[in-house]
């Protein structure tokens, strides 16, 4: 594990608590994942073991054992289910849901920004999480690519939840007590103020936002430089980077990125119902073009405007210069 100390470097453990390991299955700076089979059940878990250092951290096991709890009392099928937790091998660890797939990170590495559609149904299922989240008090403070998993049937889990606080990798913390990542941090948490659901649904109008355009909502030369930028900002619209998206979506995603916490959609269930709306009032409208037999849509072409006299006037200066040249008599070819 690397963490800066001697314990920067360990070897692939055989067994974790009760879980047999198969292969290390992800790494970062505050702990290892691995594949693992629990030797009794035979379930198939994701366990992560974190470093020893950070074990040993004063209050660490209280704040683990605090989050935990919460984590056991939501309920969702786009939440990644934790299983157990314990303490092994001089270590910390915990036991949660493997999802065969790839995080939402791995997968915009690889297509860069996503269709517009894909996007909004990615959305839909987290705000389906998020609001499991919500109605129980757990505010997730850092919602982010890394932690959207979506399986190979293309079902989204987030992960972290709940415990991201403590066990985010790309954690910042400043005077104030600011923790999170900055690229989608919420206005309010870069102040150090306390991260309220809204916090939640800021970070995912950022991940929606870097889902349709490539690139997050702020970038800058450093995490402090881009915080700032969060709290006074002004980010430039998706559309000026994906044109095609529909204008209601430049609003949604105007809303959820709103300074005032109190200005942005009131809660996930809300969001969740204007992008349903969305997709109705696009099908609506796709509906009424025509289409060929493939199912294509039927564009008609703009009709160009030529310059000088049309096919009628040509026309006719045809048939009068044909008359002329038979000498039929003027009164009876007059057009």
């Amino acid at each position: 594990l690397s963490d800066g100390s001697s314990d920067s470097h360990m070897e692939m453990p055989q067994r974790i608590g009760p879980f047999i390991i198969l292969e290390e299955i992800g790494s970062g700076g505050m702990g290892t994942v691995y594949l693992g089979r629990h030797e009794g059940n035979q379930q198939i878990a994701a366990v992560k073991l974190l470093p020893p250092a950070l074990a040993r951290e004063g209050g660490f096991r209280l704040r683990f054992a605090r989050e935990i709890e919460a984590l056991q009392s939501v309920s969702s099928p786009h939440i990644v289910q934790l299983y157990s937790s314990g303490e092994d091998i001089g270590s910390v660890y915990y036991a949660m849901e493997y999802v065969a797939g790839e995080t939402l990170s791995q997968r915009l590495r690889r297509e860069r920004r996503l269709p517009w559609r894909d996007c909004v149904d990615i959305v839909r299922q987290l705000c389906v999480a998020l609001k499991a989240a919500h109605d129980v008090g757990i505010v997730h403070r850092d919602l982010k690519p890394s932690n959207i998993l979506i399986n190979t049937n293309g079902d989204v889990k987030l992960t972290d939840f709940g415990i991201a606080q403590v066990f985010a990798a790309e954690k910042l913390t400043m005077t104030g007590g600011v923790v999170g990542t900055a690229e989608y941090m919420s206005p309010e948490q870069a102040q150090g103020q306390r991260a309220t659901k809204r916090s939640d649904l800021y970070s995912l109008g950022a991940v929606l936002y870097v889902m349709l355009t490539g690139r997050p909502p702020f970038v800058g030369q450093s995490s402090v430089d881009i915080l700032h930028k969060h709290r006074f900002g002004q980010f430039d619209l998706p559309s000026r980077y994906v044109p095609e998206i529909p204008v209601a979506l430049d609003e949604i995603i105007s809303q959820l990125l709103e300074k005032d916490p109190d200005k942005r959609v009131p809660d996930a269930f809300v969001l969740s119902r204007r992008l349903q709306d969305l997709l109705k009032s696009q099908e609506l409208r796709s509906a009424d073009m025509p289409t060929t037999a493939d199912g294509k849509r039927i564009v008609a072409a703009p009709t160009p405007q030529r310059e000088g006299p049309g096919d009628a006037t040509l026309m006719r200066d045809l048939v009068r210069n044909e008359v002329s040249r038979q000498g039929i008599p003027q009164g009876i070819h007059k057009l």
